[in-house]
């Protein structure tokens, strides 16, 4: 994503950024060799090379400025984006060693560490809520807590990214934060306003209008000249014409107003459209095979569900990139420490279990014994050759663990169908862009929130470095649960269901004796060798335990046990039972006994709960670490009348 592919002139006293292959732009370096206590608001649009020149800055503070990178505090809003900066920014140094310690997290990150560093709080509180800490962490701040305000003054530098997404709590927590280290500290914020689509989506409903004003906004309407404003515009993540046109004029066209109407917004689909390298009206699933760096992007969580059902009908693989979706742990650390009990563990005996627990791996990573170490040593050392075992279970615990843990979907085979929110901050070869009817934006949005919904459109076809097709599809109108599953009800009494998100498996489930005499481990060996694989589940409803019903996991094919569909399942069927019967005579109802059209697409490491982990056998007991299978679906359920007493 540099500037140019010319190699630069080594210019005299900017050994950090002329390192690779970049020759940078005027505007480009100008910001890399800003005096480190300067504060800078930076508007950088799409492919304009901001994520190289944030991390040249950071090589540059540290090499030409002499900051100790601990001290260097990067933030960004999404952790897809720290795992990018975090491999590319040791590129831009002529001495990597040097930024060992640098800090790049997440806003929700930073907070959780910090709070939970300085305060009394036990973990199990600390993982219920980030909204609770970001809470804390204001107060903290306002308190003038000793602790923190001493963490906070070794901070020499501070990178934020996306300030544009940053609203209501995380604005609030960010200028408190830049407000409240020392004077030498200098700030750099990275925004783009025409890419803002969190300020007035569901998660921040309820703000007031000066709460949905992004960090962005408020440090632009600060007129006491405390921040310089500086522009990236040149466009370097393509050589297409069409899409650089799109890039300038679209931005263009956004920046110019904060509200727009419905016939804007039409006209403004129909330009994306004409920049368009092609049209299609339908998937065709053989061609999408061979599509590894596509993504193809949805307006609505719902259209990503059915299209994703009709590519695994048709045998397509493919990654689904969305919120409130099964994470993937890499398995091979559940592999590994899911038969060791000790506390902590040397490299010489983590490579000894590598050599027995790990076969010949079809993952990149898995190939890369030294690589995997590192990454548990980074994130769980307790010295240069150990690291505690206890730590990284505490670690991958948290509803959101370091990226370094997580399944990269690069490395995953087919294309990958998501919202265009979780789009955000990636890029790819090709975009397929499914465009909402005319009819999805009506006369009853405000001049606001079309302008948030043409944004959301820039965003989507933004995200091509070589082609953007442009598609139409059918859908079917859905709805939510408060659990936010998608559901589509149908007259018969019946709902097509979303299965697999977060939660909707049961770990517990793994040692119901009574439904499987096979061993865990045979499972997990199982489960191991399924990584790869996507297998066709089959769920049986198990009526025999009264309302503690549960709807086993079964591989269609082979019949194999591997668990069951979580009480949070059952309570959304529950109540989908009650929405898709109502006005029916019949007073009680059941689910069909057998679902079919749910799938195994991975496998993931899961640390198993400490209250349950005493109904595991051993050595599962004692580790806490747990195979557990990644499920995905979006399947029709019907219901039945009965007359049962016990459902």
């Amino acid at each position: 994503p540099g500037p140019t592919s010319k190699k630069a002139e080594s210019p005299t006293g900017a050994g950090s950024i002329s390192s690779g292959e970049i020759e940078w732009d005027s505007a480009q370096r100008a910001i890399v060799e800003l005096d480190s206590n300067l504060n800078s608001l930076v508007e950088a649009g799409p492919g304009t090379g901001k994520t190289a020149v944030a991390c040249a800055r950071v090589a540059n503070l540290v090499e030409d400025h002499n900051i100790e990178s601990s001290n260097i505090m990067l933030i960004s809003f999404t952790r897809t984006a720290v795992g990018e900066i975090r491999e590319r920014i040791e590129a831009f140094a002529s001495n990597p060693i040097e930024l060992a310690g640098l800090n790049i997290l997440t806003l929700d990150s930073f907070t959780w560490q910090v709070v939970r560093g300085i305060t009394d709080d036990s973990t199990e509180n600390m993982l219920q809520s980030y909204e609770g800490n970001l809470k804390k962490f204001i107060e903290l701040i306002d308190s003038k807590n000793d602790d923190l305000m001493d963490y906070l003054d070794e901070i020499e530098h501070i990178i934020l990214d996306e300030g544009q997404d940053l609203v209501g709590l995380r604005a609030e927590l960010t200028l408190k934060l830049i407000n409240s280290v020392p004077e030498h500290c200098g700030v750099t914020v990275f925004a783009d306003s025409a890419q803002a689509i969190y300020g007035f989506t569901n998660d921040h409903n309820g703000l007031s209008d000066e709460e949905k004003q992004s960090l962005a906004q408020k440090i632009r309407a600060n007129t006491n000249g405390k921040y310089k404003h500086f522009a990236l515009e040149a466009i370097y993540r393509t050589d297409d014409v069409k899409l650089k046109k799109l890039f300038t004029a679209g931005r263009k066209r956004l920046l110019e107003s904060e509200t727009s109407s419905v016939a804007n917004w039409k006209r403004f689909k129909d330009a994306i459209e004409n920049y368009a390298h092609k049209r299609i009206e339908e998937f065709d699933p053989t061609e999408l095979k061979s599509h590894n760096d596509t993504l193809i992007l949805f307006r609505t969580r719902s259209e990503v569900l059915q299209q994703s059902s009709e590519l695994w009908k048709t045998g397509v693989p493919h990654k689904l990139r969305m919120s409130n979706v099964q994470i993937r742990i890499h398995p091979w650390i559940g592999r590994i420490f899911s038969a060791y009990p000790e506390d902590k563990i040397t490299k010489e005996k983590f490579f000894e279990l590598w050599s027995e627990l790990i076969d010949v791996s079809e993952s990149e990573i898995e190939t890369n014994r030294g690589r995997c170490w590192d990454i548990l040593a980074e994130n769980a050392s307790v010295s240069q050759t150990e690291i505690s075992v206890v730590r990284l279970r505490e670690i991958l615990s948290r509803t959101r663990p370091p990226i370094d843990f997580l399944v990269d979907e690069k490395d995953l085979p087919g294309p990958t169908l998501g919202t265009i929110h979780s789009s955000k901050g990636r890029e790819a070869d090709r975009t397929i862009l499914v465009l909402p009817p005319n009819s999805y934006v009506n006369t009853n949005f405000t001049g606001t929130q079309i302008a948030e919904e043409e944004r959301v459109l820039f965003v989507g076809a933004s995200r091509s470095k070589k082609e953007l097709w442009v598609g139409k599809i059918r859908s079917k109108r859905t709805r939510k649960l408060d659990s936010n599953r998608v559901y589509k009800k149908y007259s018969n009494c019946s709902c097509d269901v979303e299965i697999g998100i977060c939660g909707d498996y049961e770990t517990e489930s793994m040692m119901s004796g009574d439904e499987s005499d096979e061993p865990l481990s045979e499972l997990q060996d199982w489960l191991w060798n399924s990584r790869f694989k996507n297998h066709l589940l089959v769920s049986e409803y198990n009526n025999k335990r009264g309302h503690n019903a549960r709807s086993l996991l079964r591989v269609e094919y082979s019949r194999k046990y591997i668990g069951a569909l979580s009480p949070k399942f059952s309570h959304d069927l529950f109540k989908l039972q009650r929405t898709a019967t109502y006005g029916m005579r019949a007073k009680k109802w059941k689910p069909s006994s057998t679902v079919h059209g749910i799938r195994l697409v991975g496998v993931t490491t899961t640390i198993i709960p400490p209250e349950i982990r005493a109904s595991f056998s051993e050595p599962y007991c004692d580790t806490g670490f747990v195979l557990t299978p990644v499920i995905s679906g979006f399947t029709k359920i019907s219901f039945h009348p009965t007359h049962s007493r016990r459902y």
